[in-house]
């Protein structure tokens, strides 16, 4: 029996010696084999966080931190393990060597370009850190507050609270639109059965709202400014000052005071309209 093992053992193994004496051939299951060792840790690695993250040991925020640098790691390892099986082949050693060449060119007018494109900003001036800007980006527009410019990318924060990075390149290639620090939304309260002596009181009473609901009329003092009085109405303009924000959200901010001037002037007969 144990005969007729290693009488199997030694068949596989000139096999083996067969398949791997063409260079090729040998390549390619060289290759595999990295693959396949590649693959079988990562598959080791999300095992052993899996199982940490079950048992709430660490958290799954902690586990994609752990993972994400080993197995970046394991790919540069399987792919420098790969390009050192291919430069045993003459042919293919030229063409790794041009290939790479190539990319390194890539990556270099890569950062060329960015590299231009931010001493054009900035000798330009017409974006700065703190800039309000709207830039179509062709499948979306982007707007927010630059927060800064580096060499390679501008750095803007959005309302809605995501940073977002584009290459210098693009910002020149596409262009931006530098809007107004703030923007104005104006409300017209028109007072309807009422006299204008009574102006004083509805005056007082609209800042008191203003006061109270600080979180809603932010930015800059809001401004009240009478348009018209009558025997039988008041009618004041409301100007509400805030940094420049989107569309949607001002819209939002907008519908909020709206309800909130309704409510808190019940005692009158009144309705607002809204301007942007």
């Amino acid at each position: 029996m144990n005969q007729n093992i290693w009488d199997w053992f030694q068949e596989v193994y000139k096999y083996w010696q067969q398949v791997t004496a063409n260079p090729i051939t040998r390549t390619l299951v060289s290759i595999l084999i990295t693959l396949l060792v590649a693959y079988i840790t990562i598959k080791v690695i999300d095992h052993i966080l899996g199982k940490a993250v079950r048992k709430e040991r660490i958290s799954k925020n902690i586990a994609r931190k752990i993972r994400t640098p080993i197995v970046s790691l394991v790919y540069i390892l399987t792919l420098l393990a790969i390009i050192n099986v291919l430069a045993s082949i003459p042919a293919l050693t030229y063409i790794i060597t041009l290939m790479i060449a190539l990319m390194i060119a890539i990556a270099s007018w890569d950062i060329l370009t960015n590299t231009i494109a931010y001493y054009i900003i900035l000798f330009s001036r017409y974006l700065i850190p703190d800039s309000i800007v709207e830039i179509d980006l062709g499948k979306n527009i982007v707007k927010g507050r630059v927060r800064e410019i580096t060499l390679t990318n501008v750095i803007i924060d959005t309302p809605e609270g995501e940073v977002v990075k584009i290459p210098n390149r693009t910002i020149i290639s596409r262009g931006v639109r530098v809007l107004p620090a703030h923007v104005k939304i104006k409300f017209t309260l028109t007072f309807k059965n009422i006299t204008p002596m009574h102006m004083g009181k509805v005056e007082e009473r609209i800042r008191e709202i203003i006061r109270k609901h600080k979180h809603l009329f932010f930015g800059i003092e809001p401004e009240l400014k009478l348009l018209s009085a009558s025997p039988n109405s008041i009618v004041y303009e409301l100007s509400l000052t805030i940094p420049t924000v989107s569309s949607g959200r001002r819209m939002e901010i907008a519908s909020d005071a709206v309800k909130i001037l309704i409510f808190e002037l019940g005692e009158y007969d009144v309705s607002v309209n809204v301007k942007y």
